[in-house]
C-alpha cells in the first residue's frame, strides 16, 4: 500500500495550500473580494454537484486509476494561468476548470484504496494519515517559501502536486476483488441503508461549517497571535493522524455505526466548548476531539457506504459521500454561518452546530443496517 500512502501525501500538499493561501494569491494577482468569494464559491459548487457524475464514469470505464490520472493532470493543467499575470476574468475561468476535475480526486483515491485493501479494509487509516501528514506539511512549510519567494510561488504549490499524482496515480493497478457484499447484491444499490449514512455525514459536515469559516476569527478575537491560530489548526489534523494510525484495532472491534455515534457525540461536545469558554487552554484541549468530529466519522461513513455498495458502483458511492457531505454539507454550513454570524454572534454559530450534531445523533440508528464488522462484510 506504499504507492498509495504516497498519493495521499502527494494529493493533499494541495490541499494544504488551497485553503490557507488561495484567497492572498487572488488576491496578489488583482481580484476584488466578491470576485474571490464567487472563485472559491464555483469550486465547492463543483465539489457538491460533480462527483457523482465522475463517480458513475469511473464505474463504467473500470478503469478508475486511469480516469484519476487524466483528472489530476486536468486540474494542474488549469491553474497555470494562475502562475502568470492574467487577466481576472482568466483566473476565474482557470478556476472554474480545476474545479471541474479536482472534484472526483477525493472519492476516485477513497474507493481504489478500499477496493485494494479488500478483505484487510481495517487498513485504512494507516494509508490515509498520510494525507493527513502532507497537508500539515504544506500548510506549515509553504509559508516560509512565500517569505523567501513571494506569493507567486503558491500557484507553482497548487499546480505540482496534482501534476505528480497524475504520474502516481497510474500506478495505483487495482486487481478484481472478490470480496462479497451482505447488503448489496451484484449490481444493485441498496438505498436504504446508504441514504441515512449519507444524511448523518452530511448534517455533521454542516456543523463543522462555523469552524471552518469563523475560528480563525475566533482565534484572533481572543487574543491569538497567527503562530497559535496555525498550531491549533495543526493540533487538529494531528489529532486526527493518530486516529488514524490506530484505526485498524479501532474497526475492528467496534462498528460502524459506533464509530459514527461516537464522532458526533464528539462534534457536539467540541462546538459547545468553542460556544461557552474564551480560554485558549480549554479550545485547544477541545481541538483534540476532531479525532471524533472529523476522523471518525470519515472512518465510519466511508466504511458503511463501502458495505452496502456493490462493486461495480464503489466509486459512485463515494462520490456519493463525498458530494453529500463535504460538497452540499460544508457549503450549507458554511454559507448559514456567514448569515447568522452577525445576529448571534460566535456562541451563537457554534451553539447551533452543536444542536446540529445532536440531530445527527438521534437519526444515526437509522444507520443500523450498513453498520457491520469486519467479520459480517469479509
Amino acid at each position: 500500500m506504499t504507492r498509495f500512502g504516497a498519493f495521499y501525501f502527494v494529493s493533499f500538499l494541495n490541499m494544504g495550500v488551497y485553503a490557507p493561501w488561495l484567497p492572498p494569491l487572488l488576491a496578489f494577482r488583482g481580484l476584488t473580494p466578491t470576485q474571490i468569494g464567487w472563485a472559491l464559491g464555483l469550486v465547492s459548487l463543483w465539489r457538491a454537484l460533480l462527483p457523482p457524475l465522475w463517480g458513475a464514469l469511473a464505474d463504467r470505464l473500470q478503469q478508475r486509476h486511469h480516469l484519476l490520472a487524466v483528472v489530476c493532470l486536468a486540474a494542474g493543467l488549469a491553474l497555470l494561468p494562475l502562475v502568470g499575470d492574467s487577466p481576472p476574468s482568466i483566473i476565474l475561468a482557470a478556476l472554474a476548470t480545476y474545479g471541474v476535475f479536482v472534484a472526483p480526486v477525493l472519492p476516485l483515491t477513497e474507493a481504489l484504496t478500499l477496493e485494494a485493501l479488500g478483505t484487510e479494509r481495517t487498513g485504512y487509516g494507516r494509508v490515509r494519515l498520510w494525507g493527513s501528514l502532507g497537508f500539515i506539511a504544506m500548510s506549515m512549510g509553504i509559508g516560509f517559501v512565500v517569505v523567501r519567494f513571494g506569493l507567486g510561488t503558491i500557484a507553482w504549490a497548487l499546480t505540482l502536486p496534482l501534476l505528480a499524482c497524475a504520474v502516481l496515480a497510474l500506478g495505483l493497478v487495482v486487481p478484481t476483488n472478490p470480496r462479497p457484499h451482505a447488503l448489496a447484491p451484484h449490481g444493485k444499490i441498496n438505498w436504504k441503508p446508504l441514504l441515512p449514512v449519507l444524511l448523518v455525514a452530511t448534517l455533521v459536515q454542516i456543523s463543522h461549517g462555523p469552524y471552518y469559516a469563523f475560528f480563525s476569527l475566533t482565534l484572533t478575537k481572543l487574543g491569538a497571535s497567527a503562530p497559535v491560530i496555525g498550531i491549533f489548526w495543526a493540533l487538529g489534523v494531528a489529532i486526527e493522524i493518530f486516529l488514524m494510525a490506530f484505526a485498524a484495532p479501532l474497526t475492528s472491534r467496534f462498528s460502524g455505526l459506533h464509530l459514527l455515534q461516537f464522532g458526533v457525540t464528539a462534534a457536539a461536545v467540541r462546538w459547545m466548548v468553542l460556544a461557552n469558554t474564551d480560554s485558549l487552554v480549554l479550545i485547544g484541549i477541545s481541538q483534540m476531539l476532531h479525532a471524533g468530529s472529523y476522523a471518525s466519522v470519515h472512518l465510519a461513513a466511508i466504511g458503511m457506504v463501502d458495505d452496502v455498495m456493490p462493486r461495480e458502483h464503489r466509486a459512485l458511492g463515494q462520490s456519493l459521500l463525498s458530494a453529500s457531505a463535504y460538497g452540499v454539507g460544508v457549503g450549507v454550513g458554511c454559507s448559514v454561518a456567514g448569515r447568522l454570524v452577525t445576529p448571534w454572534g460566535y456562541a451563537g454559530i457554534y451553539q447551533t452546530a452543536s444542536l446540529t450534531c445532536l440531530l445527527a445523533l438521534a437519526m444515526s440508528p437509522w444507520c443500523h443496517r450498513a453498520a457491520l464488522r469486519k467479520g459480517a462484510s469479509a
